[in-house]
């Protein structure tokens, strides 16, 4: 293309949308994939290119279509952040409602393009928009350059703390065998009988029967299942303020960071353990066996500040209240998927959590196991026979503790057959945990503070041994326990508190 016509064409429009994915780089690093990132950079761009053509169409030159376009964009990508500065400003809060707001920025929009369409002098805007979106993405480049340039790692809330120093020793064929097995939001007995007027001493008999240990007062030491979990593979609190912050996109995907660096299983790997992750997350050079559960934060970062975004969280959801035919055929079939891939991804690590616990090697292992029950959505009943009614809100809630009791009743029969794999003689000494990362909670402003920690909490130890255990033991502590007991390690054990996130 000849450099005159090189020159025509408005580079701002694709600026744009690189800066702004570049500064959701920066904002969450390391913590959003590369894929992800390459995914979205792609459709901004595409969007733009769409964009700038249908301006060329309407304006008939490349520059007064590019600086349409990219007032356009400008609304698009920025929505969220003028839409949150409108309510957080009294003065302005009175056009915070989409009825005003989006009518407004629509007149505003059409006000621009008559503009745009009459002005003679539009060289100079575009020329404006080029250097100002250039500064901006080069400031953002340059930044995540620096960060990668001194191998900076993410702020994750690990990240404060040294790891534990501890050391694994002692002949391969008496180093126990470690199962930690996790049941999302699985509260203790004690917590059901309090809070649930639930009787749980069934499986309480069945552990016992087993040479389990209850933990009967345990309590969670976070009631976020990242830094719930992460702690305890990381073997201490977090040197982070979090009591009462929100568990929002960045404090979770930090969380799911700090899970994923956690220290143990690196130990433990260094020291001949295989690992196996069955969990719901990647772990440091362990990729989960399955998928990534949680993966709408990371795509929160590259889109719910857009104005797609935030129609689609505050306004689309009114659609379903319309009981269109159409829209009722297709959350039909999404929710019977969603229920599918649920029911699928536990019962799959239900079984290799069996199919390892039958077994023994020659080396040593240690297997994560997470399920997510009896957290919502609630699919089973007591009976373990699913649902059926897939267009039904209420199996998506956590505010139903009649279907959590009945969710909890068929985890019971999963957790009875475990405990009966687990307590199998073998000739390796073997550990299993297993716990919920929380209690039951509930999005009510009044729930008492201790009904979101209090969580099962039931060990074994092949040797029947527990004098280093005690009845409150929280899970901070449990791999700290272990060290000490198999591998003569000194480490003290923390205070058990609890650090509760809104």
């Amino acid at each position: 293309m000849p450099p005159a016509h090189l020159k025509q064409l408005p580079f701002h429009t694709f600026l744009l949308p690189l800066f702004f994915v570049l500064h959701a780089l920066n904002q969450y690093f390391r913590l959003i994939p590369a894929t992800l990132t390459v995914e979205y950079l792609l459709y901004y761009v595409l969007l733009a290119a769409g964009l700038l053509l249908s301006g060329k169409w309407l304006f008939k030159t490349w520059a007064k279509g590019g600086v349409w376009t990219t007032g356009a964009l400008i609304i698009f990508f920025f929505f969220g952040a003028l839409h949150d500065f409108i309510k957080s400003t009294p003065i302005l809060r009175f056009i915070a409602s989409y009825k005003i707001l989006l009518p407004l920025l629509l007149i505003v929009f059409i006000a621009f393009s008559l503009i745009i369409k009459r002005s003679r002098q539009i060289q100079k805007t575009a020329q404006y928009f080029t250097y100002l979106f250039l500064l901006l993405t080069a400031i953002e480049g340059l930044q995540i350059a620096g960060k990668l340039l001194t191998s900076r790692q993410a702020q994750t809330y690990a990240t404060n703390n040294p790891p534990v120093t501890a050391a694994i020793t002692g002949p391969a064929k008496n180093q126990p065998d470690i199962f930690f097995i996790v049941f999302d939001e699985y509260a203790s007995s004690v917590g059901l009988q309090q809070y649930l007027g639930f009787n749980n001493s069934q499986l309480d008999s069945t552990l016992l029967a087993n040479h389990f240990y209850i933990v009967h007062n345990s309590k969670s030491n976070y009631n976020s299942t990242p830094l719930s979990l992460a702690s305890t593979l990381n073997l201490q609190y977090f040197n982070a303020p979090l009591e009462n912050e929100f568990t929002d996109a960045h404090t979770m995907l930090k969380g799911w960071y700090s899970l994923k660096m956690s220290h143990l299983p690196q130990l433990l790997a260094n020291a001949g353990y295989t690992i196996y992750n069955y969990g719901l997350c990647d772990l440091d050079k362990y990729p989960v066996h399955t998928s990534r559960y949680f993966n709408d934060y990371e795509n929160g970062t590259m889109y719910k500040e857009t104005i797609w975004g935030c129609i689609q969280k505050d306004i689309l959801w009114n659609i379903n209240t319309l009981h269109l035919p159409f829209l009722i055929k297709k959350n039909l079939a999404a929710r019977k998927a969603t229920q599918t891939n649920f029911i699928a991804r536990n019962r799959q690590h239900l079984q290799l959590l069996l199919q390892a616990l039958q077994t023994q090697n020659n080396q040593p292992k240690f297997v994560f196991c997470h399920i997510m029950m009896p957290h919502s959505p609630f699919y089973f009943d007591k009976e373990g026979v699913p649902n059926q009614l897939y267009t039904n809100d209420t199996y998506d809630t956590r505010n139903n503790r009649g279907l959590y009791l009945e969710q909890l009743q068929y985890t019971n029969t999963w957790i009875d057959s475990i405990v009966q794999a687990a307590s199998q003689p073998f000739t390796r000494p073997r550990v299993v945990i297993i716990e919920g990362d929380h209690g039951y909670r509930e999005n009510e402003p009044n729930t008492p503070r201790n009904m979101n920690f209090m969580n099962l909490n039931a060990w074994y130890f092949s040797d029947g041994q527990y004098q280093y255990l005690n009845d409150s033991i929280s899970p901070v502590n449990s791999f700290r326990v272990i060290l000490n007991k198999y591998f003569n390690n000194q480490l003290p054990l923390l205070k058990d508190s609890t650090v509760l996130l809104r």
